[in-house]
Order: C-alpha cells, then structure tokens, then sequence
C-alpha cells in the first residue's frame, strides 16, 4: 500500500489554491491527482484542517471476546485429546516447568 502525502505537502497544495490558483493546476505542479488536490481543498475548507485518514490497525469485533473464544478452544481441544495424549502432554508440561 503506498504511503500518504505528508502534512507539509498537502499544506503546500490548499495554500496555493487558497491564495488564488486553481486546484487542477496546483495538482499538475505538485504532482498529485486533480482528484486529490480537490479533495484535499474541500476537507481544509469543511474541517479547517486535513490531516490523513488513519491506516492500519483495526481491530476484529471478535477481540472483546478473546479471552473467552480462547478458553473455549482450549478446552475443546483438552477434551479431545485421549488419556495416552493427555499423559504425554502432561509430561512434556512437567518437563517444561522450570526445577526449584
């Protein structure tokens, strides 16, 4: 995914199309998509700034229940297992936990 324009570039381009020029040729000097120059103008205008959007970092609606989901899987898998599973899982746990 590309990265955002930064803060001063956008900056740059409404300051230009405030102080007079048009949006399509401040985007043709700067580089950047008519599209974009317009859209950049018209959130300066609404908000008074226009800041990008954040990226990343959603979270699942399932997280709030992660602690359970876990635990039911957890146990699910635990009774799954037969006694033979169960013994040698107990022994590897056993071998795993530190000696005092």
């Amino acid at each position: 995914m590309p990265k955002a324009y930064s803060e001063d570039m956008r900056a740059r381009v409404i300051a230009e199309v405030e102080s007079g020029a048009s949006r399509r040729a401040v985007a043709e000097e700067f580089d950047v998509s008519a599209s974009t120059a317009i859209i950049w103008v018209k959130c300066f205008r609404e908000t008074g700034r226009c800041t990008a959007k954040p990226r990343g970092g959603s979270v699942s609606p399932l997280e709030k229940h992660a602690d359970f989901l876990l635990g039911l899987i957890a146990r699910t898998w635990l009774r799954s297992l037969n006694h033979q599973q169960c013994t040698a899982l107990a022994y590897h746990c056993d071998e795993a936990r530190p000696q005092r």
